[in-house]
């Protein structure tokens, strides 16, 4: 069974129109992380993609996406 992009072309656009909104025409993407729960007969994976190769950049993406997300949740 082929995945389907649907969820993935989702997110895009919300992410798109959010910045739109936020930042305007005069911004542009920086380094991108993309995290995927796989499920399958295996059960679950997480699978990452990342823009960089340099891990010390990955590192800090993760760590203040961690950070912002524990923050809303207070």
């Amino acid at each position: 069974m082929a995945f389907d992009q649907t969820k993935v072309g989702q997110l895009t656009a919300a992410l798109m129109d959010r910045m739109d909104s936020e930042y305007g025409d005069d911004c542009e993407f920086g380094d991108l992380v993309l995290i995927a729960e796989v499920l399958g007969p295996h059960g679950s994976a997480i699978t990452l993609q990342f823009s960089e190769p340099r891990k010390h950049i990955n590192v800090g993406l993760l760590a203040f996406a961690q950070n912002a997300l524990l923050r809303d949740e207070s």
